[in-house]
């Protein structure tokens, strides 16, 4: 390895790995938005799946993540982890074509399709945790601690934007099949396979740095404990322990409760997919001058704060239609779940974009440099082992609650549902659990309490309130024609990125330009 004062790659080989990492992770989204999403929850749905098969899916993933520990007694010893991350991410995304080719046997029965996907979705999931706390370890390695903040807000603005076309695309596409049919499914498995498979092989030419591997005879026992001695990594850890489970109580119901109960539409769905995906997007502009701010501890706990409050939406929904007038496009006719649902999730996509932020920022600070592949296994694999029940727990609610439902009546006799109960859990969770815990975590010199941030936020400039909810929820109040100046310079930062990796960033070395490249 080499020493410390002499750099392994120069400033203009470290921004182009990184707009590289950008381009691979916004192919990988498409296979990450239909393997984790709408398109295959709703295929499973309709091969009749059960609520807690439905649920596994969620459950596998979760699950899986207990791998890392056992992975990074391997990894955490390895000086250069690309090859290993390489042979075991590559075959997960690759046997996503044996789900695709099942949907085109006709004969094939759908129990068949069920276990199989499941299974597919176990190895692959397997396969990609093994390898998990190295990637994180070689990114962290890579990342320079000043532009780490801004690099992760800009992937993530990458990253929706790709996912949106995903969810959109696939929803109109999904719909142009007659219900029952399987060839719809197959060809979005097969699209999602392909551009899983183009992830991994762009990500290779990301340069990794050496890494400091743990010096053999460290026992066991010990490098496992020592990150959580740390007090900041353990009440962290802690935190998304209760807000992946607090996920996986609603993620994998919030489609199908609506596909049962109202009889929604793909595109339906997919609207209200990509309306969190739109907020998600906006979150990528205010976040880091947020953090700037406030400091990562307040952020996080603010953010905690507002999560849950989008859960009331759900309570006041129901399938009658409403008309819109809009500009260019005419009278429209959707549904008043979509259009309630849809505000929602702009706002509250938003927000669980930005503690997703929080979570990438925290982890790559708190972990300690010296076995921090195991210390990233540590954190991932309690997630998991937190997270993993919490799908079958739903599913297991939604099965109970379909046959023995509660007779309460609510928004224009709307039904009292399992999803409702859910909704519930999942606010008490933030609030009473992971709020308390958040608070725990040692604050740092630049850190401004919740009050101040609220009041810089809404108090301190009157006149600017109205902008300041929109700005901090993704949204744009704009005409028609600003809406596409937005696109176009969304697009145009797109194919900057792309230009530099392609052209081999002839700008020159200077890190100052690594920000007017990229942002």
């Amino acid at each position: 390895m080499k020493p410390d004062s002499v750099p392994e790659f120069t400033p203009k080989q470290i921004r182009t790995g990184l707009r590289i990492n950008i381009l691979a992770a916004s192919s990988g989204m498409v296979w990450f938005g239909i393997t984790q999403g709408l398109p295959l929850i709703m295929m499973l749905e309709a091969l009749g799946a059960s609520g807690v098969l439905i649920g596994m899916i969620s459950m596998l993933n979760q699950a899986a993540m207990l791998v890392q520990i056992p992975a990074s007694l391997l990894t955490d010893r390895l000086t250069y982890r690309k090859r290993f991350w390489f042979a075991t991410t590559f075959p997960a995304r690759f046997i996503w074509f044996i789900p695709a080719l099942l949907m085109f046997l006709p004969k094939e029965s759908p129990n068949a399709i069920i276990y199989g996907t499941l299974t597919v979705v176990g190895i692959s999931a397997l396969l990609i945790q093994s390898s998990s706390a190295a990637w994180w370890s070689w990114m962290a390695d890579l990342i320079p601690e000043d532009r780490r903040s801004g690099f992760w807000n800009i992937r993530q603005g990458f990253c929706m934007a790709s996912m949106l076309l995903t969810f959109g695309i696939s929803g109109w596409f999904l719909d142009r099949f007659p219900p029952g049919s399987r060839t719809g499914f197959g060809i979005v498995l097969l699209a999602c396979a392909v551009f899983g498979c183009l992830d991994i092989l762009i990500h290779r030419r990301v340069p990794e740095p050496a890494g400091d591997p743990t010096p053999p005879g460290v026992p066991f026992i010990e490098r496992i404990s020592r990150p959580l001695k740390n007090s900041n990594f353990r009440y962290f850890t802690l935190v998304m322990c209760v807000w992946f489970f607090s996920l996986g109580l609603i993620g994998p119901f919030t489609m199908v409760y609506l596909k049962q109960e109202f009889h929604a539409l793909y595109r339906h769905l997919s609207a209200i997919q990509i309306a969190g995906l739109l907020g998600s997007i906006g979150t990528s502009f205010y976040a880091g001058r947020l953090i700037q701010r406030t400091g990562i501890r307040t952020f996080g706990i603010f953010m905690i704060l507002l999560a849950p409050l989008f859960n009331a939406a759900w309570f006041f929904i129901d399938a009658s239609p409403v008309t819109l007038k809009l500009p260019i496009m005419g009278t429209l006719t959707v549904p008043w779940f979509t259009l309630l649902l849809s505000f929602s999730s702009l706002l509250s996509g938003s927000v669980f974009a930005a503690i997703g932020i929080y979570q990438l920022n925290m982890l790559t600070s708190v972990v300690p440099r010296e076995g921090r592949t195991t210390a990233m296994a540590v954190h991932w694999s309690l997630v998991g082992l937190s997270s993993a029940l919490a799908p079958l727990v739903a599913g297991g609610i939604k099965d109970f609650m379909t046959i023995h439902p509660v007779p309460l009546a609510l928004y224009h006799g709307t039904g009292f549902s399992f999803m409702h109960v859910l909704l519930i859990l999942h606010t008490g969770l933030l609030w009473l659990i992971a709020l308390p815990l958040a608070k725990r975590l040692e604050s740092v010199p630049t850190d401004m309490t919740v009050v101040r941030t609220l009041a810089h936020i809404f108090i301190t400039n009157p006149l600017r309130i109205a902008r300041d909810i929109y700005g901090f929820n993704g949204v744009i109040v704009a005409s028609a024609a600003k809406a596409k100046t937005a696109v176009r310079q969304s697009a145009g930062k797109a194919k900057g990125a792309i230009h530099g990796i392609l052209n081999n960033d002839k700008n020159g070395d200077d890190p100052s330009k690594f920000e007017k490249e990229v942002k």
